[in-house]
This record gives structure tokens, C-alpha cells and sequence, in this order.
């Protein structure tokens, strides 16, 4: 949220519920677009979050075109084999005005030289997903090469009950100001 102007628009792909990321936007005063698949996710996000709009849509059919000043994606991108992950990589890019930010938040393997191409399946929410963890390189050969400058990176393990351990990373990128 530091790297936004006061009342910037922030996309929020594969918005889930719209808890807490869209919900805590709005409170910042930032508008908000969030994008799901799942019918049932954007009815929640709506009744959650009722000053964002949200809309049912996948990622990888966005065709957004200069519109947001941020884009977050959190653990949504994971939700994508490698093909489709650069795909939505030039999406989001589209999707930024110059200078604009993109916030993201993936897993990464757990341990180096792990078969990270075996599909793997996950049960969120009661549905059953296809779920990939991505390496430093692979996030950076997606977002890089498109116009995109890396301003933070870092790494941490999270535990929950639901996913148990996990090994995340964050990045926040900003889409290079150029004419």
C-alpha cells in the first residue's frame, strides 16, 4: 500500500472472498477491482467487501488495458501451470499504468532440485485445485523481460493449520516508466 498514491485503483486477481487484501484496500481508501472464477468467491466478496467491485473472470481471460496504479495477486498465481503463468504475467503487466506496482505472493519448493512440474492438487474451500510452486528464476523470467523493475523481494515460512508449512515469497514489482 506504501507504493500507491492516495486513491489509486488496485486490481486484485484471484480475489477469493475479498478477506483481508480487497477489505483492507478499501479501508486504506484505495478503489478496488477484484476478479474470480468461482461464482461462489465473488458472491462472498461482494457480500464482504461491499465498497470494491467484484467480477467473475479468470485471469487468464483479463484483457484490462492501462487501468490499475497496483495489482495484487496472492497465492492465486500458484493456480497456474508454467504456460499459463507467463500468460497472466503479460495480462497483469497490461493491465498496469506506467509506474504502476504489482504486489505478489507465491510459494516457492521446499527444497531445491524437487519435482516442482508434478501436479500437485489441493482442496481450498471445498474445491479441488491444481496448485504449483514456482522458483525465484521462474518469477523473474515471467515479469522481467515484460517491462517490470523487481523493487522487494523476500522470503518466510508460513504455517497454518489448513496448509501446514509453506514457503513463501513476496515480490513487489513496478511496471517501468516508459513512453
Amino acid at each position: 500500500m506504501e507504493a500507491l498514491s492516495a486513491g489509486a485503483e488496485v486490481l486484485d486477481v484471484g480475489s477469493g472472498t475479498g478477506l483481508p487484501y480487497a477489505e483492507m484496500l478499501v479501508e486504506e481508501g484505495f478503489i478496488v477491482v477484484g476478479i474470480d472464477i468461482s461464482p461462489r468467491m465473488v458472491e462472498l466478496a461482494r457480500m464482504n467487501v461491499p465498497r470494491a467491485k467484484f467480477l467473475e473472470m479468470s485471469m487468464t481471460e483479463m484483457e484490462f488495458e492501462n487501468e490499475f496504479d497496483g495489482n495484487l495477486s496472492v497465492f492465486s498465481m500458484l493456480l497456474l501451470d508454467p504456460p499459463r503463468f507467463k500468460e497472466v504475467a503479460k495480462r497483469i503487466f497490461c493491465s498496469l499504468r506506467r509506474g504502476g506496482v504489482l504486489y505478489l505472493v507465491l510459494n516457492e519448493p521446499w527444497e531445491k532440485g524437487a519435482d516442482i512440474d508434478e501436479e500437485v492438487l489441493v482442496e481450498i474451500m471445498g474445491e479441488v485445485m491444481y496448485s504449483r510452486a514456482y522458483t525465484v528464476e521462474e518469477v523473474r523470467e515471467a515479469f522481467l523481460p515484460l517491462g517490470m523493475d523487481e523493487i522487494k523481494f523476500q522470503r518466510y515460512i508460513k504455517r497454518t493449520k489448513e496448509f501446514g508449512e509453506e514457503h513463501v515469497m513476496e515480490f513487489l514489482f513496478r511496471k517501468k516508466d516508459q513512453s
